[in-house]
Parts: C-alpha cells; structure tokens; sequence
C-alpha cells in the first residue's frame, strides 16, 4: 500500500508531499519464543524498584528475574502467549504503585509534585514485547517528519527540521510564523475510544484491539 499525504510547512501551507512506503495492511500481536523473551529478562534493570506490594508475593526484585531468567523465561513466555491468544492482560500487571516526585518550588506544595506509576518489571517485559510489534508495523506508515515516541528520532530531530525549514525560507525572504502549544497532562486526556478506534483504522485486528482494550482497563494505583 502506498499512500501521499500533504506535510504542512512552518508557513502553515502545504508546500509538499510525503509518499508513505509500501507497508502491510494488517496486524495483529504475533505469539513470543522462550529465547526473545530471556534476552529481555537478562537486560532489565535491576536498580529499578520491585512496582506494587498488594501482597507479599508481588515484591520480586529485578535482580532476583534478572538471575533467573534462564528459569523464568519458558513459563513467563506461555502467560504471554495465552494473555495474546486470550486477548486478556494479566491483571496483577495492571496495579501500579505511586510515587510523588518534586517537579520545582516549595516541597510542602502538593502542586509541585508529579506522580510516577512504577508497574512490576514482568510487566515492563511484555510492554516491550507488543511495543516493538506495533512500532516495527508502523515504522513504514508513520510520515519520516513524526518524531515522537520513535527510535531514532527525537525532539532535537524535530527541531533540526524545522529551523532548516525556517532558515530555507528566510533566505527567500519569506516570513516565518511559529504557534507552539503543550498540553499539561496530556496522557490523563486521551479518549481510549478514540486511541482504540485510531488503532482499528490503521490496521491493528479486532483481537489485538481487544488486548489493547483491556490493558487499559481496570487499572489500580495505590
């Protein structure tokens, strides 16, 4: 499939066109080996925290997965495997736990804190797993000037564009009108209706939607 679409420059006209590369129409969440899955396990971060303490069997540290990954790893990876083929997330893997972090300014300001959710490192294993899938899938259908949330791109990226952009006019002796906005909790906003219908339209299946579904479901914090 190969599609064109407009790209706005700085001036806010569509000066040219992007072509999108030929790329596949359809995804869904493919099933992992035992081998990919300890690779993962033996990279973790064992400075990280443990996540949640609902229970006491939910305290495991990444250390302790880190040395047993080659254990851990054939059984993690059929829970895996089962939450794709039942299109269900583990719920366990769903609890976070909070943590406030002063962002500036008086710290007996509550205003002043940013909450960070840290989830159980097995966790973090399987959201890397379906995030590479989704990123390798779009990777040839995302427009080459989308530079967030992607390898290899980043907002110095981004920035490197647009100021080639504006010196390039500039030197044609065109004026350059810059509007930039930030949207402050922009994550907390996000209709998971609207995210789910974007994946739908993009070619993500009815089965990985509905793994998607219920990974955003039924959260907890504490």
């Amino acid at each position: 499939m190969v599609r064109t679409l407009p790209i706005i420059q700085a001036s806010g006209s569509f000066t040219s066109k992007v072509t999108l590369r030929s790329a596949p129409v359809y995804f869904n969440f493919q099933y992992k080996n035992q081998v990919r899955i300890e690779r993962l396990l033996l990279g973790i971060n064992v400075r990280k925290s443990c996540g949640h303490d609902m229970t006491p069997h939910d305290m495991i540290p990444p250390r302790l997965i880190k040395e047993s990954a080659t254990v851990i790893a054939g059984p993690l990876a059929k829970i895996i495997n089962s939450s794709i083929d039942q299109r269900r997330y583990p719920a366990r893997w769903k609890m976070g736990q909070v943590t406030p972090l002063l962002k500036k300014g008086e710290e007996l300001n509550k205003h002043n804190y940013r909450p960070v959710t840290v989830l159980p490192a097995l966790n973090n294993i399987y959201e890397r797993l379906l995030s590479s899938q989704l990123c390798d899938f779009y990777r040839d259908i995302l427009s080459d000037f989308t530079s967030v949330y992607r390898k290899y791109y980043s907002c110095e990226t981004s920035l490197l564009r647009m100021t080639e952009d504006w010196r390039s006019m500039r030197d044609k002796g065109e004026l350059v009108a810059v509007m930039s906005m930030d949207l402050p909790k922009a994550f907390d906003v996000i209709p998971h209706s609207l995210l789910l219908a974007k994946f739908k339209a993009y070619g993500v299946g009815e089965d990985s939607c509905a793994l998607l579904r219920d990974y955003l479901s039924d959260r907890s914090q504490r």
